[in-house]
């Protein structure tokens, strides 16, 4: 059994609230028995090239040093596993993790990874910026990609009805009455009350500079500006919503890359994973798709970009925790390109020397589809382009944004709107008041 850890404030109000106390029962069991030549290692990623890949590293890592590396696998987004783990004090040695994750536990229960990521990784001015987490002047979550959300187009069907690819709101619409007329799917925006629609579904909003907080961590979605720019999204929503390609009430991210690999959905938006999908699965969709930023409200303005980070963490005091740094290090030196270029367009270096890195500039997937890592590659330094989404918000707890999430204030909203009758000033006032409500709590 490892040392007990110590649950900082955010951390237990994380598992209090968001899990609650049948999570904190349900197998911890994270370490129990780790020594000297044995670690645990919780991973999210379940796409079967990129878990193959990781099956394959452990077993190289364990035929060259002789460690142990136990390899168990939890949900995306599940917090219940590694969460009650810590609080249990039977921690698992290393983690795939959120933001949330990482700001849920901070400084009082996870390792410092300042000295592992500047003689592994090159230094901490060799990581893009906007993927670092800084708590208490040093670094606890090793960012390991990053996704960009945007849009898909069918762009077969464009031409069908004479289109390009849209710039603004009222190109979108325009697009959206042809595909209409002629017969065609239209778009799929999610308004669920699940993970997609805060996630990929809420770009309407960045497109038009909504931010729900400022600077100092105050609800501002109801002033004025905030107000005005919220309503017109929703006001937008409601004159596409006859456009919507069904089931968008229940939508979660796999029916989002399903309908748009299937031809059910003819605009779609998501992170690069849709690429990968269709190299590895639907090919014949590979010269019949563009990829671009979300429309703007007006022409001219900088067009924003869904932006997410996961992360690798390890937690203090574990019995393994030496292992795990060990491990990591070795996994960026030796590893970390090859783990990249098993899902390569949705997974965006964090490190700006592998961008410069022959293996991974040179990969032949990329010249088949030079147009999108072009994009890509512009997203990721902010040529041309803003990041937006709602978990690089101004500095707020990671707990409110968690919140903000798993009690889906923004799909509350649309669905206020499109489904219950609020008026947009209605749902956005609604919206501002759950934000203060979740805030204060």
């Amino acid at each position: 059994m490892q040392n007990k850890i110590e649950i900082s404030r955010r951390g237990l109000l994380a598992i209090t609230a968001g899990i609650g106390v049948a999570a904190t029962l349900s197998g911890c069991g994270g370490g129990s028995g780790a020594s000297a030549t044995t670690m645990t290692f919780l991973n999210e990623e379940t796409d079967p090239p990129i878990l193959k890949f990781i099956q394959g590293a452990v077993k190289r890592y364990e035929s060259e040093t002789g460690v142990r590396v136990s390899l168990s696998q939890k949900a995306i987004g599940d917090l219940t596993q590694l969460l009650s783990s810590v609080q249990a004090g039977d921690a698992f040695d290393m983690s795939t993790a959120s933001y949330t994750d990482v700001t849920y536990l901070g400084p009082e229960n996870l390792s410092q990874l300042d000295g592992l990521m500047n003689d592994a990784a090159g230094g901490i001015d060799n990581f893009m910026e906007s993927a670092l987490i800084l708590d208490d002047g040093h670094y606890y979550g090793f960012p390991y990609n990053i996704n960009n959300i945007a849009m898909y187009y069918r762009t077969d069907r464009l031409e069908q009805v004479g289109a390009e690819v849209p710039s603004t709101w009222d190109e979108l619409k325009d697009l959206l009455s042809k595909m209409g007329a002629a017969g065609l799917p239209g778009i799929t925006q999610p308004i669920s009350a699940k993970g997609a629609t805060s996630d990929v579904g809420a770009e309407l909003l960045w497109s038009n500079e909504v931010t729900l907080f400022d600077d100092e961590s105050n609800v501002i979605l109801d002033d004025s500006a905030m107000m005005s720019r919220t309503v017109d999204c929703l006001e937008f929503l409601k004159e596409i919503q006859p456009y919507f390609v069904e089931g968008m009430e229940s939508v979660d991210y796999g029916d989002i890359v399903k309908g748009f690999i299937t031809g059910t959905s003819s605009i779609a938006p998501y992170s690069g994973r849709i690429v990968d999908t269709i190299e590895s699965d639907a090919s014949d969709l590979a010269d019949k798709f563009a990829f671009e930023a979300f429309p703007t409200p007006e022409a001219g303005m900088t067009p924003a970009t869904g932006y997410d980070v996961n992360y690798w963490l390890i937690p203090k005091n574990s019995d393994g925790a030496d292992q795990a740094l060990d491990f990591l290090a070795w996994f960026v030196k030796n590893e970390f390109v090859d783990y990249l270029l098993t899902g390569p367009f949705n997974m965006q270096p964090p490190l700006k020397s592998i961008y410069q890195d022959k293996k991974w500039s040179g990969a032949p997937v990329f010249k088949k589809y030079p147009e999108v890592r072009k994009t890509l590659d512009k997203m990721a330094v902010g040529d041309g382009y803003r990041a937006g989404g709602l978990w690089i918000q101004p500095p707020v707890d990671g707990v409110i944004k968690e919140r903000i999430f798993s009690e889906n204030v923004i799909p509350n909203m649309f669905q206020g709107v499109l489904l219950g009758g609020d008026s947009p000033t209605a749902a956005v006032q609604k919206a501002a008041d759950n934000l203060r409500k979740i805030a204060s709590s």
